[in-house]
């Protein structure tokens, strides 16, 4: 395991804590359709999307070193095993997060009520005190098949499972197929470099305009008709298992993923 160092740990727990921050955003729009609290759901989400989404390119500068040590020793194997570790942690992201959707949503809950009522993030995070922090304890439950209860796998989209699968697979790998193609065609590695963040944007892009949209839509449904809740809970639980095998497809287009990036950095230089 000596492709494993302190460096590859800390990108490793990085990944995995900003990944299970996306997947537990989902939570707060079911909260907030549950309370009818759409707009405060809204803001936390979007504040959540948005550092989970950021989070992969801000990690690019320390996955990048693990590129310049492989390009100095020569260890294209180690550096594949090292991405291959690193995808695996955005799994492990998405499993954390997925197991406390339950208990977040507890959080989120009581969270979402002061600031609906005076729109002030900072008086939300004046709630988070030795007391509150005790409390919390209470609240603590995993996923169980009571979480699971009215969820039909049957009404998945497959249309939509697919593609948001695909998606996120190219979100997830983007920025390693890109530094590893660096490797592969060192004489246009400036070009490979910049194609991972045409990668990352058009991958944000598409998560936003079919995820987005389709919560928005089922969101607004069940604050006007609350037997509509299970529709989106439905979709919700699609989004993660999506989400999760689009990780695991991440470690099967890493190579081929790099190889494409390496060709079209020729073809446009």
């Amino acid at each position: 395991m000596e492709f494993i160092t302190f460096k590859v740990i800390c990108i490793f727990l990085f990944l995995m804590l900003m990944t299970s921050i996306e997947v537990l955003g989902y939570g707060v729009r079911l909260v907030g359709a549950k309370l009818a609290l759409v707009a405060s759901a809204f803001a936390i989400y979007n504040i959540m999307s948005l550092i989970a989404r950021f989070s992969n390119m801000f990690q690019q500068p320390f996955t990048a070193s693990l590129v310049d040590s492989a390009a100095k020793n020569g260890g294209l194997e180690l550096l594949i095993k090292q991405f291959r570790f690193l995808l695996l942690g955005s799994t492990m992201g998405v499993l954390l997060g997925g197991l406390l959707v339950p208990f977040f949503m507890k959080v989120f809950s009581k969270a979402l009520i002061p600031l609906s009522k005076d729109g002030s993030f900072l008086n939300m995070f004046k709630l988070i005190n030795s007391t509150n922090l005790k409390r919390m304890k209470n609240y603590f439950v995993l996923i169980n098949k009571n979480n699971l209860e009215g969820v039909n796998f049957r009404n998945i989209p497959i249309k939509l499972f697919v593609i948001n699968t695909i998606v996120s697979a190219v979100f997830t790998v983007g920025v390693m197929s890109a530094l590893y193609a660096t490797l592969l065609i060192p004489d246009y590695d400036k070009a490979a470099m910049s194609s991972s963040n045409i990668i990352t944007g058009v991958a944000t892009i598409l998560l936003t305009l079919l995820i987005d949209p389709k919560l928005s839509f089922l969101t607004d449904k069940v604050v006007q008709d609350n037997h509509n809740y299970w529709e989106l809970k439905n979709f919700t639980f699609m989004i993660l298992i999506s989400r999760f095998l689009g990780t695991l497809v991440a470690q099967i287009i890493l190579v081929p993923g790099a190889y494409y990036i390496a060709w079209f950095a020729k073809f446009i230089s």
